[in-house]
């Protein structure tokens, strides 16, 4: 069992799903081809909430596969009230971080398409914008990770933990992974962030705006990973290969919420044992293909 190797940087929070069951679009009224005004009213079938958040997501995946980490981010005192905390406590993951009144929740409505729409609530996970990594770890501790995972937080943010990390840690092997947050990115910091990192992963509507900040100019030593949901993920190694690898089959897809933080969580896990990225990836894709045929996030733990 691994233990400490990993860090991931990213969210705590609680995902509260809604379904509809129509297409967002026809909700949404275009004059001369574009939206004229937005007022659209959805009825959603049923609400649920799960433990979620893009570091508990793949923490928890990375539980599921018998591997353990570190956890930073900031959360409300609220986190343990349906036994989150506990739970990624009991998987063996480390919690750094502040804790104040109440944890982020992400309000996810999606319809029979799979296409969603989100609401971010950050609550106290905002204090992640100027809490510092060696406010809860020691220089030697950030010295002995050897894979670190940078999820979306803030530009900000993210920007500020790498160039932190990177000024201690040059030999670990960084993840950057912006998620939904590509777009609030300007291409100085994303630019930034990208020559700290050694692996830029992203989906395919997130690619798009890392190809648009970078403008072809990517550096030399940089791994892209695009994700591309039903149709597998793209891996890109300059000079090494390229090459586009399918996803296993899935008969019944519950929910695609979390389904690429259980393929990052599936990469790192093979990483760790030593696999080539090819071989991590298609670990990866196998566990993202379990997630989306889970109701949750996150798969249930006894």
């Amino acid at each position: 069992m691994q233990k400490n190797k990993v860090l991931v940087v990213g969210s705590l929070a609680f995902d509260v799903m809604f379904s509809i069951p129509g297409d967002f679009r026809q909700s949404i009224k275009l004059k001369n081809g574009e939206i004229d005004h937005f007022n659209a009213t959805y009825v959603a079938n049923g609400k649920s909430q799960y433990p979620g958040g893009t570091a508990g997501n793949i923490a928890a995946w990375m539980g599921y596969e018998k591997n353990q980490t570190s956890i930073f981010s900031a959360w409300g005192k609220d986190l343990d009230d349906e036994g989150y905390e506990t739970t990624l406590k009991n998987l063996g993951h480390d919690l750094r971080g502040s804790v104040g009144d109440y944890t982020a929740h992400c309000y996810n409505v999606s319809d029979p398409a799979h296409q969603q729409l989100v609401i971010w609530q950050p609550n106290h996970y905002q204090a992640n914008h100027t809490q510092s990594l060696a406010d809860f770890y020691t220089e030697a501790e950030i010295k002995a990770f050897e894979i670190v995972i940078f999820a979306a937080g803030t530009p900000e943010s993210i920007l500020a933990h790498l160039l932190e990390f990177r000024a201690i840690n040059t030999s670990s092997t960084v993840i950057f992974d912006p998620g939904q947050v590509s777009p609030f990115f300007g291409a100085t910091a994303f630019k930034q962030c990208v020559e700290l990192a050694d692996i830029v992963i992203g989906n395919k509507v997130e690619a798009e705006h890392f190809e648009d900040f970078m403008a072809e100019d990517w550096p030399a030593h940089i791994t892209k990973i695009v994700t591309l949901g039903e149709n597998g993920a793209s891996l890109n190694i300059p000079a090494v290969k390229t090459v586009t690898l399918a996803a296993p089959k899935v008969e019944i897809v519950l929910e695609t919420t979390g389904a690429g933080d259980a393929f990052r969580a599936g990469l790192i896990g093979g990483m760790l044992v030593g696999e080539d990225l090819e071989t991590a990836v298609k670990r990866a894709l196998i566990l993202g293909s379990k997630s989306v045929q889970l109701p949750a996030p996150q798969p249930e733990f006894n």
